[in-house]
């Protein structure tokens, strides 16, 4: 494996609630051959393409509150070195 390439982990996306106790064993580095981390975490927001926007705003604030913060959180805490890439600005 090319050292320069980093690995991503599963991308997660809004079924983050349910599937919460998979996402913190994945995020445990104790579950990995290798006993680290992932180095990345992909996460995506999916919003209905039909939605006005007067709806879409609220629903990104929702996803937020929902997903975002408890799943920064869960990575703060199990893997804290693991980035979470970001967009660069336009």
């Amino acid at each position: 494996m090319n050292p320069a390439v980093k690995t991503m982990g599963p991308e997660q996306w809004t079924q983050f609630p349910r599937l919460q106790i998979w996402t913190a064993f994945f995020l445990n580095g104790s579950n990995h051959a290798d006993g680290k981390p992932p180095q990345l975490l992909s996460v995506h927001h999916v919003s209905n393409h039909d939605m006005k926007w007067e709806s879409w705003f609220p629903n990104v604030d929702a996803w937020m509150e929902s997903i975002g913060r408890p799943l920064e959180a869960m990575r703060v805490i199990l893997a804290p070195d693991t980035q979470v890439p970001r967009r660069p600005p336009l």
